[in-house]
Formats: C-alpha cells, sequence, structure tokens
C-alpha cells in the first residue's frame, strides 16, 4: 500500500471517529425540526447527548433478548444491565430516553469502539478467535469501558444467545 493511501486510511478512520461523535446527539432524530428544539443552531460543534430524546423507541426494545421487548421470562436473564451496559438498566423501559443518555460532547458510541476493536485486531492479522475474545471482555466489562447507553438489536441477540451457550 503506498504511502498516500495509508495516510487517506488513516484520514478517513478520523473522520469516521469525529463525525460519530458529532452525530451521537442526534441519532435517531427523525424529525430534522427536532433537533432544531433541541440545538437551536443544529450541530456545529461536539455536544452533550440530551437526557430527552424525542423519537425514542428504546422503551419497547428488549432488554433480554434483542429485539422488542415481549413477555419476560421469570428466569431469563436481563442482558442489558447484568450482562452488558452494566449500571445503565435503569434508562431502558422509559419513554423519551436518549439513546446515548449521558454521553458527553465528543465521546464516541458503542458502535464506534467496537469499530476500534476490528481495526486492532484487523492490524494484528485478523483472526476471528481474537476478535471474539476482546469483544466480549470489552462488553461484559464490570467497568463500563464506553459511556454508551444503548446497543443494538445485534448486540442484545449475541449475548442473550452466548449466556443460553448458543455462540
Amino acid at each position: 500500500m503506498s504511502s498516500l493511501s495509508i495516510k487517506r486510511a488513516k484520514a478517513a478512520l478520523k473522520i469516521a471517529f469525529i463525525g460519530d461523535a458529532l452525530a451521537m446527539p442526534v441519532h435517531w432524530y427523525y424529525n430534522p425540526a427536532d433537533i432544531y428544539k433541541a440545538f437551536s443552531l443544529g450541530i456545529e460543534q461536539f455536544e452533550d447527548a440530551p437526557s430527552f430524546h424525542p423519537s425514542s423507541i428504546m422503551s419497547l426494545h428488549s432488554t433480554q433478548q434483542g429485539g422488542r421487548a415481549n413477555k419476560a421470562s421469570a428466569n431469563q436473564k436481563e442482558i442489558v444491565g447484568d450482562v452488558i451496559l452494566k449500571g445503565k438498566r435503569q434508562y431502558w423501559g422509559k419513554d423519551n430516553i436518549h439513546y446515548h443518555h449521558g454521553m458527553k460532547a465528543g465521546e464516541n458510541t458503542l458502535n464506534a469502539h467496537c469499530a476500534r476493536i476490528v481495526l486492532s485486531c484487523a492490524l494484528k492479522g485478523y483472526d476471528e478467535n481474537e476478535f471474539l475474545t476482546q469483544y466480549i471482555s470489552f462488553m461484559r466489562a464490570d467497568e463500563p469501558k464506553h459511556p454508551d447507553t444503548y446497543a443494538e438489536s445485534y448486540h442484545r441477540g449475541f449475548f442473550a444467545n452466548l449466556e443460553q451457550g448458543t455462540p
């Protein structure tokens, strides 16, 4: 790979992480007018995630598996709070909580942190088992290694399966 290609790749990765942090406060705002209600000038700089999200449906999502919430099983572990996103369970199940509640200006979302893990593994010559080991360790850390409150369905589903012994 030429030095120009390497420079471009590094710049693209930096911009991806900057873009993630810039967009974080307005993730899943479906009505552009809602952005201006929360941020009168729009997003012109890094911003904290507001507590209120006008179109959040996080309250409908399952904390025990991927997808939407359904009738809870008494013997099914809470993936959100017990397995991943430790300390964040209280923000789920409430209306209009921001997906990235409590995140500060310039912080990256969970998915950007996961991309960092993939990149780290790729630099060493990607190995699936090494990636899974790092991903699982990162996500299950007792002291969270990221500031996010939300994990998409595929994260929750993966860990629900893992808890049931299904890789």
